[in-house]
């Protein structure tokens, strides 16, 4: 066995990600060391890709340490089974077949989600809200605009507003 100085074996943008990482391989008798350049503020997380948390290990612990990851992950991956394999009992509710069923996955998966899955093909809905929201801001805008033709510009965004507020839609 040889022996040598610290190696990088993990390298994220999340402190809580390398410590969970971390605590992976102590509680397998690795010891790990944890560097980072993260900018510590009230959150232990990074904005705008600002800063890296480094794990490294003894070179004669690197192996093992690798391997220790690399079966977490595919442990995770197989416990998680996306989303995708559970869509059968949703259609059958529903009465409806989705055509392209990882749309739906993505439509289905909060943020925490994704940021939680460990093989990173796991994509939030927040684009799609994005995109749903323009869509029924449109349709108002249209059908408000259809209704009140007269009214000035300022009357109509008001109503608009009114009318595709959370509040609101959350009663219909």
């Amino acid at each position: 066995m040889t022996t040598g100085g610290p190696i990088v074996i993990f390298c994220t943008q999340s402190d809580v990600e390398a410590n969970v990482v971390r605590g992976l391989l102590e509680t397998h008798g690795v010891e790990a060391n944890l560097v980072s350049d993260v900018p510590h503020a009230v959150f232990p997380l990074t904005i705008n890709g600002l800063g890296e948390v480094r794990l490294s290990v003894r070179a004669e612990q690197v192996e093992t340490a690798k391997q220790l990851i690399a079966d977490y992950s595919n442990e995770i991956t197989t416990k998680v089974n996306k989303l995708l394999d559970r869509f059968d009992e949703l259609e059958t509710s529903l009465g409806y077949t989705f055509r392209d069923k990882s749309l739906l996955e993505h439509s289905l998966t909060h943020r925490s989600r994704a940021n939680e899955d460990v093989s990173g093909d796991v994509t939030d809905n927040e684009s799609l809200e994005f995109l749903g929201d323009a869509v029924i801001g449109l349709l108002v805008a249209e059908r408000v605009y259809s209704q009140y033709p007269q009214r000035p510009e300022g009357e109509l965004a008001k109503i608009r507003a009114g009318v595709i507020s959370a509040g609101e839609l959350a009663k219909t």
